[in-house]
């Protein structure tokens, strides 16, 4: 891997931006909006392009598509990646397209360390909406076309749960000017009805849940994405151009690209020194886990041995908490599955236990393709024990219910791999172990 390239440029925003700000203990659309009306109007200025006649491109290796979606609280960390491409070179067989929205959406390809306006007419001004989202993938495949697609999604995220509205929940790609979101069902109907791409990468924080990569097995192969909180210096991004030239090299598989992406996150946060993980997954192996899970959910159940379920549950390392002001992150539940499943199964004597542990464990392996967990929270909690996918898991603090529109048995995840009815057993568990306290 090379080292990073630090791309140091005088922006508008200073500081880190992540999603930590949300509060889903009675976030609704009302609320979305409220936070758009207060969020102060950040100084941004219009990207330095050139208007251009959109001209179909001759078919390349690949097309890598960012979708910069600004229109929230984070706009520095958009725009940084914006002003970041358009200082990439030509690529001989790379096509770079970006759909960029702060106040109004534009669309750009990137030629000679240049923005160049290829913006068509009429499209949508809702980067929330996973409709925008298709189009764009479609108008980018058709004017643009490659043997190979990698797609980047940026904004908050929030996994699989969808903040509650009045017209079903949002999950990912926060729009706070139209007041939307994308929800998870509807990820899956976004990359379908585009015909899918090889590659997607997101920033979003959160994103890399079992529940959520499941939505995509049917049409994207690899998804990099972070079980964290992502937290990015807007005038300093990744270095995307190194994966986007060794692209241009020729020869990379879809496999490889997720691996070089997960290679520079890596090496970004080795120079922000953020506690952070990310991993690249094959979501072909994904039916074989769930399967796997619901074999491994079924003998813990029949073991029925509370102690060690309880023990698990306060060992397993944890992400953001959905609760304000909740640092401990005792409502917290999107949990580390491969540590989960190991400190169940070390805490148990059950022999069938562990050998469907073993089991799971073996099939978790097949899905990751590579992953890095690096630093301590500042709850202290060790990173190292990250192994590249979060699940929903039953929360240290009973009790707590966040307001959600997608509830977890209707996600095809959680019902495929009984994990639905293995997590509501397990809150019965803890309820009762907290009811003896």
């Amino acid at each position: 891997m090379k080292k990073p390239f630090i791309f140091i440029l005088a922006l508008f925003l200073s500081g880190a931006v992540h999603a930590g700000g949300f509060d889903l203990n009675g976030l609704d659309l009302s609320g979305i909006k409220a936070a758009a009306a207060d969020m102060p109007a950040p100084a941004v200025s219009a990207p330095k392009a050139v208007r251009s006649k959109i001209k179909k491109e001759p078919v390349r290796e690949w097309t890598a598509m960012f979708f910069l979606n600004g229109k929230s609280d984070d706009i520095g960390a958009r725009k940084g990646i914006l002003d970041y491409l358009g200082t990439i070179g030509d690529l001989d067989d790379v096509n770079i397209v970006v759909e960029w929205g702060f106040k109004e959406v534009k669309r750009y390809k990137v030629a000679n360390e240049t923005l160049v306006d290829v913006t068509p007419a009429g499209i949508s001004n809702d980067m929330g909406d996973y409709r925008s989202v298709t189009e764009f993938i479609n108008w980018s495949k058709t004017n643009f076309p490659a043997k190979h697609y990698l797609f980047m999604l940026t904004g908050h995220g929030l996994g699989w749960m969808d903040p509650a509205k009045e017209e079903g929940g949002k999950a990912i790609s926060f729009d706070t000017q139209a007041g939307s979101y994308i929800s998870t069902p509807d990820l899956a109907k976004m990359f379908r009805d585009a015909g899918g791409v090889d590659v997607f990468v997101t920033d979003a924080c959160l994103m890399q849940m079992a529940e959520v990569v499941y939505e995509l097995k049917d049409s994207v192969p690899v998804v990099v994405a972070s079980e964290q909180v992502v937290i990015f210096f807007p005038a300093l991004p990744p270095d995307y151009a190194s994966v986007l030239k060794d692209m241009d090299s020729g020869g990379l598989s879809a496999e490889a690209v997720g691996r070089e992406f997960v290679g520079i996150f890596d090496d970004y946060q080795k120079v922000i020194e953020q506690a952070q993980t990310y991993s690249a997954v094959r979501t072909s192996r994904l039916p074989d886990l769930a399967s796997k899970l619901r074999v491994f959910s079924q003998s813990v159940k029949a073991a029925n041995d509370t102690a060690a379920v309880n023990k698990a549950l306060d060992g397993v390392l944890r992400f953001f908490s959905t609760k304000h002001d909740d640092s401990a992150k005792d409502y917290s539940s999107y949990g580390d599955l491969y540590n989960f499943i190991e400190l169940l199964s070390a805490s148990t004597s059950d022999a069938n236990v562990k050998a469907a542990g073993q089991e799971a464990l073996a099939a978790l392996r097949g899905v990751i393709i590579k992953s890095f967990g690096r630093g301590k929270d500042g709850n202290g909690d060790d990173f190292a024990n990250a192994h590249g996918l979060t699940i929903e898991l039953t929360r240290k603090v009973p009790g707590f219910s966040p307001h959600i529109a997608t509830q977890y048995p209707d996600i095809p995840f959680a019902r495929d791999s009984g994990w639905a009815d293995f997590v509501k057993w397990t809150d019965s568990v803890r309820a009762a172990a907290k009811n003896k306290m």
